[in-house]
């Protein structure tokens, strides 16, 4: 999560719900669905919550990360 967190082609963006279709098309080579977007949104929280830690280990977006890499989409294929 944190390598993901730091990928150019992610971190390059600075507004929250252009990095969460970074990641979806990243991970799921799809862009995010507006739901998506705006649960990833309230995941992370939009005032500075990617950069907040909630945790020692990861910051809210990157445990954002986590879930989506952990995601029955990212990890079975059709």
């Amino acid at each position: 999560a944190r390598n993901l967190a730091a990928r150019p082609d992610v971190a390059r963006f600075e507004a929250l719900e252009q990095r969460i279709d970074a990641v979806h098309r990243l991970l799921f080579a799809r862009t995010a669905e507006p739901d998506e977007i705006a649960l990833g949104m309230k995941f992370v929280g939009t005032q500075e919550g990617a950069a907040a830690e909630v945790s020692p280990q990861l910051t809210r977006w990157q445990e954002y990360l986590q879930a989506l890499l952990l995601s029955n989409e990212f990890v079975f294929v059709d």
